[in-house]
């Protein structure tokens, strides 16, 4: 190294001194901003008709939520009259029980053992950790239910009762945790989903803008708060409703239907399916490419619980009983869509997981330009969404338990195929 000494006045060292410190800070800045715009560049086109369709959409799905209880009351499917109370719209007991909720799962997420998995690769090179914990915390929670439904079937019949304020809340906390992580994405270090980097804030509020937004809980765990929201509150919430929907049947009629006992059971084995297979979702687009915003905020925490629990709430306002045929149709479409649906979600994610497996080895794929896999083979060789159809398919049978005596019970389905 060479070294150079300089014959420079005092006062002019300070002022070369401080000029090399903004040359070399403002080089550093630049620096800085184009390895940001790297890795967190610019949303290059929009979805759902851009921040127009996003704004309208936010609207659209809550009002959906509310339809769908006032065109199926006790008045009828859909009723004569619409008839609206304002003064039932909020529940502050309701409020406290969902608060209690979620500080319930968050201490289960912490106490309750479960092994770590690492996620895919992010666009900076490093995996995330995941406690998966989240089939154990569902058991558990279901057999303290059940154990309530046993003991006293009208305390847990309340909330088939007081549903309308349930919907009130869940949109309300979904509102306000999405406001949290699009403020909150704006820290420095925050790696931003491809598609919420936009320059309408009303869009990325709605798409999500940071890809995982983590926050530590009383320094114990470090919470992935849009892996855990999509398989904790409203999943497992949906079982319990289904399960109050039936006490309140019971309540009623002194016993339970069948029809009631198979959306049970069948929507059951779906959360416990997505549950047990609890790190397939981190292969999901779910996780690895969208954003956490109010779309997926709204959709795990109101609109699965809610709206997913249609079939139930029917059946306790309009019980229902089967023909021997009926249910062996249901039976058997229930069969056939979880047949399709597992078999060749399994497949997809053992392929993910190592495409040099034994059991996947010999499909045939396609490179894309951005460097993944996908399969033209096996499952994935017969339709480009194949698992859909299985989902779908398991719909029609929820659905086919509410008989034909009104279309509004079979919305899932309509939903679901578009």
């Amino acid at each position: 190294k060479a070294e150079i000494s300089y014959n420079i006045a005092p006062e002019l060292k300070t002022q070369t001194s401080f000029f090399a410190f903004v040359v070399i800070g403002r080089n550093a800045s630049v620096a800085f901003n184009n390895t940001s715009v790297m890795l967190n560049p610019p949303t290059s086109h929009y979805e759902f008709l851009g921040p127009p369709g996003a704004l309208l959409t936010s609207f659209g799905v809550c009002i959906v939520s509310f339809a769908l209880f006032f065109l199926c009351t006790e008045d009828g499917c859909p009723p004569k009259e619409l008839e609206i109370k304002w003064n039932k719209f909020w529940s502050w007991k309701i409020t406290g029980l969902y608060l209690v909720w979620w500080i319930l799962l968050l201490a289960m997420t912490i106490i309750v053992p479960g092994n770590y998995v690492q996620g895919t690769k992010l666009r900076d090179g490093k995996n995330l950790s995941y406690k998966m914990n989240g089939f154990r915390i569902f058991i558990l929670v279901y057999s303290i239910t059940l154990a309530i439904a046993y003991k006293s079937p009208s305390t847990l019949a309340y909330l088939a009762d007081n549903f309308l304020p349930l919907i009130s809340v869940t949109s309300l906390f979904s509102f306000l945790l999405a406001v949290f992580v699009y403020f909150r994405s704006y820290k420095s270090s925050a790696m931003l989903a491809l598609g919420g980097n936009s320059s309408s804030g009303i869009y990325n509020w709605f798409i999500g803008r940071e890809l995982n937004p983590r926050i530590s809980i009383l320094n114990l765990h470090d919470l992935d708060l849009k892996e855990w929201c999509e398989l904790r509150p409203g999943l497992i919430l949906w079982t319990i409703l289904n399960l109050s929907f039936a006490m309140k049947q019971y309540v009623s009629l002194g016993y339970v239907q069948l029809s009631m006992i198979l959306v049970n059971i069948f929507q059951f084995m779906y959360v416990w399916d997505s549950l047990y297979n609890e790190p397939a979702v981190l292969t999901t687009m779910d996780i690895t490419t969208d954003g956490f915003g109010f779309m997926l905020s709204f959709g795990d925490l109101s609109w699965v619980p809610t709206t997913y629990s249609l079939q139930a709430r029917y059946l306790s306002l309009f019980p229902r009983d089967f023909s021997t045929k009926m249910m062996a149709m249901v039976i058997v479409t229930q069969i056939v869509g979880y047949y399709i649906f597992r078999s060749s979600n399994s497949q997809k994610n053992e392929f993910r997981k190592d495409p040099n497996a034994s059991t996947v080895k010999h499909l045939k794929f396609l490179e894309t330009k951005a460097g993944s896999l996908l399969l033209i083979s096996g499952w994935w060789g017969t339709a480009r969404h194949i698992n859909y159809l299985g989902d779908w398919i398991m719909a029609c049978s929820w659905c086919l338990t509410t008989g034909f005596n009104t279309p509004i019970t079979y919305f899932y389905v309509v939903y679901f195929a578009v």
